[in-house]
């Protein structure tokens, strides 16, 4: 099995050597897209999906072990809140439609997602158009047959206060609740 770390305009792969592999979704140049107030800005209660298409990871298992986004305002912008939280899970859906059928957050994500980054305060800092590891706590078993959702959870008295690169060919869903 291969480890990896996932980028977001997207993904970041390490492999199971000491040389490092790189997955990138949807490109490999952080100074490209357009900038994405979620989910790292605007409200104090966060929940914000998204899915990574098989397509982009190889075909095979990957142990991932990472994710970084590119920030989209100089200078870097830190991204500090109290109660965080970032889950992966393996998912047969491919987006998050748009009528009043859409999936619930809890069924894309799967029954048994992994916590990737364990729940608590974070302190990131986020890079103008570069790369910018989150420090994942716990890697992600990627079985190499599914799409991946991945979750990331916040609650916070301020707004998160970091616009990120991102790409509107990613399928993402959001809501700005507090969680439990």
């Amino acid at each position: 099995m291969k480890n990896c770390m996932i980028c977001i305009t997207l993904l970041l792969c390490i492999s199971a050597g000491s040389s490092a592999q790189f997955i990138y979704n949807p490109a490999n140049t952080p100074g490209v897209g357009n900038g994405n107030a979620w989910p790292f800005n605007l409200h104090t209660g966060w929940r914000f999906q998204f899915i990574i298409d098989k397509k982009v990871l190889g075909g095979g298992p990957l142990l991932i072990s990472d994710i970084a986004f590119s920030g989209y305002y100089s200078p870097a912008k830190t991204f500090s809140v109290p109660d965080f939280q970032m889950r992966m899970g393996h998912t047969t859906y491919s987006n998050f439609g748009s009528s009043s059928a859409n999936p619930l957050f809890d069924n894309v994500l799967g029954p048994t997602p992994t916590e990737v980054y364990t729940r608590g305060a974070i302190k990131w800092v986020c890079n103008y158009q570069a790369w910018s590891d989150i420090g994942l706590t716990n890697s992600f078993a990627y079985n190499g047959n599914d799409n991946i959702c991945v979750e990331i959870r916040y609650n916070t008295t301020t707004s998160g206060g970091v616009t990120i690169i991102t790409d509107p060919g990613i399928s993402r869903a959001y809501t700005h609740t507090i969680f439990e």
